[in-house]
């Protein structure tokens, strides 16, 4: 269990976590305290060392002007009284907003000013406010969603890691929705502090720390998925050019592994994640016990899936290394997709059996097809987070596939062709001319729902 863990703590692209802080990209041994935390607001104003002596420190009577330690003292009044009224995990947004403010400000001083100039380019109130407020679907399951804006900012304020991860999953949303580098630098900015602290606290990982440590694991899970489409900015690429990386993926297994701890599970069913948990095990025991239905457009997918897998059309017996991962897209799948089948899909790519990852290293064609679907599963949901990554992801298998497999293979190519804007025609005169880029393709696609 404990080599599974350290997968938890690695980024989409990244090699096991390391085993101490100073190891750690962007993580510094903590120097020696030096910086005043009580001194006066004209000092700090001013960006001055602050010696704190009352009723006026030296700095102020040096330069003769008025030293003010009145309003310092009364706002550290009002949030210690704020944060002694407040439940465990409650804040209100007014509260939230300020505190949260407060802390990244000084996790920025404490990180030195090469980092401390980026998140200021953003107004880190605006992307909390976003944070709190947005109610349409872009942050997994509707629990998930609803358990984040109730308590994140509480159990942010504990874990500098998690209070990272919302800012940067806040800031690339807003990117999405209004493109601005100055929201890109932010969320990049705040993922990478993100990685770094998470890496480290992994190895603290217990029953104390693991509600703060599972949440940010989710929107790592999250912002991992999307990086890689941040990571590729060009969404078309010649086939030669597929790479499939499998660390990427067991990456986003975390959840389901922290999950598989028996004292971590208990813990996790105790405290603020219980409601969603309860409801994704509800979901979970009403599928398994339903007779598996697929809709029409699906099971015709599943049985020429299942003729190049060798499985049977029941999906009882056939070759195991395939005929699990089509059970767990079936099953996904069945009762149809909403915003609610987040989780599901994100659990069945962390649990693909370490046999399936050998042969998917190896761009064995029909387990890149399987994964291909999982994609294309994703897009068909429709989250935010999914859509960059889904594309780039989906485009570059199926330009990869459509070269290298059979009539059987690019008839199972088609639907995802045209989910993704890719023209099989363009395909074959691409393959007989052997070379060039995929370049009749719009990246910014109204996607159709089959169900719908």
């Amino acid at each position: 269990m404990v080599s599974e863990i350290k997968w938890i703590a690695e980024g989409p692209n990244a090699k096991a976590c390391v085993s101490s802080a100073s190891a750690v990209v962007g993580v510094r041994p903590r120097r020696a305290h030096t910086k005043s935390r009580t001194g006066c607001n004209t000092c700090k104003t001013r960006r001055k060392k602050c010696d704190e002596s009352q009723p006026a420190c030296q700095q102020c009577q040096r330069k003769g002007i008025q030293c003010d330690y009145l309003s310092n003292h009364r706002d550290a009044a009002r949030t210690r009284s704020m944060l002694q009224s407040q439940s465990q995990y409650s804040m209100s947004r007014q509260s939230a907003r300020k505190e949260i403010a407060g802390v990244l400000e000084l996790l920025c001083e404490q990180n030195g000013p090469s980092v401390k100039s980026h998140p200021r380019r953003v107004d880190v109130l605006q992307l909390i406010d976003h944070f709190l407020s947005e109610k349409n679907p872009w942050m997994g399951t509707p629990a998930t969603q609803k358990t984040f804006q109730k308590h994140g900012m509480r159990l942010g304020m504990d874990a500098p890691h998690m209070l990272h991860a919302i800012v940067a999953f806040s800031a690339a949303h807003l990117d999405h929705l209004y493109p601005d580098p100055k929201l890109r630098v932010a969320a990049v900015h705040h993922y990478g502090r993100l990685v770094a602290l998470y890496a480290v606290h992994m190895e603290q990982l217990g029953t104390e720390t693991i509600n703060h440590l599972f949440g940010t694991c989710i929107l790592l899970t999250m912002l991992s998925y999307l990086v890689v489409g941040y990571d590729n900015p060009d969404l078309l690429c010649n086939p030669e050019e597929h790479e499939c990386n499998w660390e990427a993926f067991r990456s986003l297994g975390g959840v389901r592994i922290m999950q598989g701890v028996p004292e971590y599970r208990a813990q996790l069913s105790q405290g603020v994640w219980r409601t969603m948990l309860e409801e994704a095990g509800r979901r979970k025991e009403e599928q398994d016990k339903a007779p598996v239905i697929p809709t029409t457009w699906w099971s015709n997918i599943m049985k020429d899936l299942c003729d190049l897998c060798d499985v049977s059309q029941d999906l009882q017996h056939g070759d195991p290394l395939y005929l699990e991962p089509l059970r767990g897209l079936n099953k996904i799948v069945h009762g149809g997709l909403d915003h609610a089948k987040i989780g599901q899909l994100m659990h069945f790519i962390g649990g693909l059996s370490p046999a399936f990852a050998e042969v998917l290293e190896q761009l064995e064609l029909r387990a890149m097809l399987i994964v291909l679907y999982w994609h294309i599963l994703l897009l068909l949901i429709g989250q935010w987070w999914t859509s960059r990554t889904g594309l780039v992801a989906s485009r570059r298998a199926i330009a990869y596939l459509w070269k290298l497999g059979g009539t059987r293979i690019r008839k199972s190519l088609v639907f995802p062709a045209a989910l993704c804007g890719l023209d099989v025609q363009y395909l074959d005169r691409l393959q007989k001319r052997n070379r060039g880029a995929i370049t009749n393709v719009s990246p910014h696609l109204e996607i159709q729902l089959p169900y719908q």
